[in-house]
């Protein structure tokens, strides 16, 4: 249903997930400055996106029909969705920073990295039903209930989210290899050893990954998100 009524927000996410995976090809390199940088962006990315992912949430749910790209931009909806989602990637990607600037010797660094993994995962599908309540204005809309809505179904929501996505991620690691493994990578390449053909499908991917695991997200929500509502 999604990728039919609102083509033009499908094709606007994956033009911003295109041009910012190459500016951040373009500007980051390795070492812990890079990792740094590449965290930032994909905070930058998760900001870009927010009107996509609302107005999925309010096409399922509510069966809203989005005008264009930035009308929830400016909302009181907007502005907390946008809150949340920095707190959500800030879960997963602080850890992720510290583990590249800190000091540690590799074995510590390796437990600390593990351990924060899992700590932001179960964080994040935790509090992940507050996204569709925020974004349809629901009067239950809070990080508590979130909570007891998400107690006891925590593989549920889960594997909602991931199951749908599984065939995606699949295609995505088959095409990166078939790029590193055949000619195909050889290319042409553009700025620096852009390869425009790589990012393009990735970027695709990803939009499409985006939608199908917002859309379940928006179900699940449905289904026992019923304090929140």
């Amino acid at each position: 249903m999604v990728f039919r009524r609102i083509p033009v927000f499908i094709v606007t996410t994956f033009a911003l997930t295109f041009v910012v995976s190459a500016i951040q090809f373009l500007l980051v390199r390795d070492g812990p400055a890079g990792k740094v940088i590449g965290e930032l962006f994909s905070a930058l990315l998760t900001l870009l996106i927010i009107p996509y992912e609302i107005a999925i949430y309010r096409l399922v749910l509510l069966g809203e029909m989005p005008s264009h790209y930035l009308e929830q931009v400016g909302t009181e909806r907007f502005r907390r969705f946008l809150l949340w989602s920095l707190l959500l990637w800030a879960t997963n990607a602080i850890p992720n920073i510290l583990v590249n600037v800190l000091p540690v010797p590799g074995g510590g660094l390796l437990t600390f990295g593990t351990i924060a993994t899992v700590v932001s995962v179960i964080i994040i599908i935790r509090l992940l039903l507050l996204l569709p309540a925020i974004a349809i204005d629901a009067r239950g809309a809070s990080a508590t209930n979130a909570l007891a809505d998400s107690k006891g179904h925590f593989w549920f929501i889960f594997g909602s989210a991931l199951i749908p996505v599984l065939p995606l991620v699949l295609l995505a690691i088959a095409f990166i290899m078939f790029m590193a493994f055949s000619r195909v990578d050889d290319i042409p390449k553009l700025l620096d050893g852009w390869n425009p053909l790589r990012d393009g499908v990735i970027a695709a991917i990803g939009t499409g990954g985006l939608t199908v695991a917002t859309a379940a997200i928006a179900r699940v929500f449905e289904s026992i998100g019923q304090n929140l509502k």
